[in-house]
């Protein structure tokens, strides 16, 4: 077997040990080590996983790349430390140190991180900068700008950061955003939004709901930036709200526990709370004048409380049984459902003297009325009528069946 130099056809060259070709020189300047077909400037084939070393006498080991008529050499190299780096413009770029991190504007980093970013490209002393862009410049509604994803080496995503075109005008003044997080639940891989940051500054919590339905909250900002909450469901209603001046509004009204509840209650859900005015008066014939007809209601739940004032003179064709009408709900008949709502009079200088002297046993009855009744000496009850001129003031708490 030969050692040396042998010429090929075409002009090529050769370079021979024990007979093999151990590198070939083509006519066209290619040369190939370990191939007699390079078909780069330099191709090297070998069955070693280190195909090249360079090594030097100093602290450090680059290879230089260079174009013509341009005087930035960047290089990738090797340092004393046995980091890897990368320079352009003769500046240290990006450092693989001997531990893995990845050091981007710094040489030396001391925590356990895959990767720490440091200054920017026109602030090495400033904050660090990092932006994730979409491919195109129209993206539409919800399309996704940019996402930071959290998972095993499985790369099935845990939770996400997501950002993604927001409703709105999209051009080169207005670039709507929103920002989003998703979560993945137990039993299952698909990941579920949970909170959302609108590009009008609302901040709203997702999560399922009953019967799987979504439900979805709201932070927003409002009358010179001062904050609500609001309750949304699956059809974008409001189901719950405390407004900036602490005003709390409810869908369904408040729900109560219900262990021991009584026999027959369908319900324990506040619904209702109501405040007003209303027109008390009484069931003559005709009325010569009214001095006043005041009242005023507070409705809870199906509990109305009312309170009266009323003032007359010269009324005529009075009936036998008296009543105070024009209650603000209808009342629940007398005889069901809690019995009799009774009325308290601090003035009853419009009516019968027996309930002055006796005592008074009126009664709310439906539909909006108040029955007026009193003792007698013997003790017995018995329907009273008003004075043709008096006062009556009082007040009353009925049940009603109004919502």
């Amino acid at each position: 077997m030969s050692t040396g130099l042998r010429a090929g056809t075409n002009n090529d060259g050769y370079l021979q040990v024990n007979g093999t070709d151990i590198l070939t020189a083509l006519s066209s300047g290619r040369i190939g080590i370990g191939t007699d077909n390079p078909s780069k400037s330099l191709s090297i084939l070998s069955s070693q996983s280190v195909m090249l070393q360079l090594e030097s006498t100093s602290s450090t080991a680059r290879i230089g790349f260079k174009v013509p008529n341009t005087s930035n050499s960047p290089t990738i190299g090797v340092s004393d430390e046995e980091d890897l780096q990368f320079r352009t413009g003769n500046n240290e770029r990006l450092r693989i140190d001997s531990s893995g991190r990845v050091l981007i504007g710094s040489d030396t980093g001391t925590k356990n991180i895959t990767l720490k970013l440091q200054g920017h490209n026109n602030n090495s002393t400033s904050d660090a900068k990092l932006r994730l862009c979409r491919g195109n410049s129209t993206p539409t509604s919800t399309n996704q700008l940019g996402a930071i994803a959290f998972s095993d080496s499985s790369e099935t995503p845990s939770a996400e950061i997501i950002v993604t075109r927001d409703n709105g005008t999209w051009s080169e003044s207005s670039k709507p955003g929103a920002l989003v997080f998703y979560t993945t639940p137990d039993t299952t891989t698909l990941s579920e939004e949970r909170l959302r940051i609108t590009s009008d500054g609302q901040v709203k919590a997702t999560g399922p709901g009953s019967g799987g339905s979504v439900i979805s909250s709201k932070v927003t900002t409002n009358n010179g930036g001062f904050l609500a909450y609001q309750g949304i469901a699956s059809n974008d209603t409001t189901t719950f709200s405390v407004n900036h001046n602490g005003t709390i509004y409810t869908a369904s009204g408040i729900q109560f526990e219900t262990a021991n509840t009584g026999t027959d209650i369908n319900t324990q859900t506040l619904d209702d709370y109501e405040e007003g005015t209303w027109t008390p008066s009484i069931n003559a014939g005709s009325v010569g004048s009214w001095d006043w007809q005041t009242g005023r209601y507070t409705k809870i739940g199906n509990v109305v409380t009312i309170w009266f004032d009323i003032e007359w003179n010269n009324a005529t064709s009075i009936p036998s049984t008296g009543q105070i009408t024009g209650l603000p709900f209808t009342a629940i008949a007398s005889n069901t459902q809690g019995g009799y709502g009774a009325p308290v009079f601090r003035d009853a200088g419009g009516v019968h003297s027996d309930i002055r002297i006796y005592g008074n046993s009126s009664y709310v009855s439906g539909p909006t009325s108040i029955i007026i009744q009193g003792y007698e000496s013997n003790g017995n009850t018995a329907a009273k009528t008003f004075n043709s001129s008096g006062r009556v003031t009082g007040w009353a708490q009925y049940f009603t069946t109004e919502p």
